[in-house]
Order: structure tokens, then sequence, then C-alpha cells
């Protein structure tokens, strides 16, 4: 089963934030973004990820 659980977008915050321990402020300053944005999609990412391994 290889269904997507995020988007390009949040697979992209989450690697920014997670993995390269970048500033919610300095990503939305590469995606263009609001920082507001940003932490909310993060956040939202976060829970997907968490729901999908919950399910399996």
């Amino acid at each position: 089963m290889s269904e997507k659980i995020l988007s390009e977008n949040e697979f992209r915050i989450v690697i920014l934030h997670a993995v390269n321990d970048m500033k919610f402020k300095d990503i939305a300053k590469i995606l263009g973004g609001l920082e507001a944005t940003v932490r909310w999609q993060y956040n939202n990412a976060i829970k997907k990820v968490k729901n999908a391994y919950e399910r399996r």
C-alpha cells in the first residue's frame, strides 16, 4: 500500500523543520508564505503522520 500521507508542501515543511532544524520564520521566507500558516501546516502534517501510524 503506497498512499501519500502528506502533500509535497507539508512534506517539505516537516523536513525543513524537523530534520534541518529550521525555524518556521525562515521556512515561511523560503516558501513565500506566512509564519503562522507554515506553523499550522506543520502541526497538521504531524497529526496526519501520527494518525496514519496509529491506523497501521
